[in-house]
């Protein structure tokens, strides 16, 4: 009875705990194949009213000495894609080709996106003449950009 009792509990465990084994597996490309890897396109709220991404994102590859940019992807339908190829030999991804040992080569992808956003700026000068001071104040609406970047995910061959 007891033994029956722990594997039913195991048993419960494994299931429990079994999509958290797969939620953080990283994208592989099969051989002579492609995959899209996708990333949701963040929250901007906190930018106030009128913010929005610009309509293409910078899909880049990590590197160790300086990020290499794979180019521009749509990011217009809640989230940005970037498409990378296996071709049996190296991964690649835009211009980008791994330069990895053949069939071990693997990319560290990342998207930036540009929000547009929008402050008021004020601006007040007052002036004196004798006794005389006047004082005026203007404000206007700025443009702002602000760069979102994403987390690395790691693409390898399958």
């Amino acid at each position: 009875m007891r033994t029956a009792m722990r594997v039913m509990r195991w048993m419960c465990a494994a299931v429990v705990l079994a999509p958290l084994a797969f939620a953080g597996s990283d994208p592989c490309v099969p051989e002579d194949g492609s995959i899209d890897v996708n990333f949701p396109n963040p929250d901007i709220s906190g930018y106030g009213a009128g913010a929005h991404l610009e309509g293409t994102a910078t899909a880049m590859e990590a590197d160790p000495g300086s990020d290499d940019e794979i180019g521009e992807v749509d990011c217009s339908g809640g989230s940005a894609s970037v498409t990378v190829t296996n071709d049996g030999d190296n991964l690649s991804a835009g211009g980008e080709v791994g330069d990895g040992a053949s069939g071990a080569d693997c990319f560290e992808v990342y998207v930036e996106w540009t929000v547009v956003y929008y402050v008021t700026e004020t601006y007040t000068s007052d002036f004196s003449f004798g006794p005389f001071s006047f004082g005026k104040s203007s404000s206007t609406i700025e443009k702002k950009r602000a760069t979102i970047r994403s987390e690395i995910k790691d693409v390898c061959p399958c």
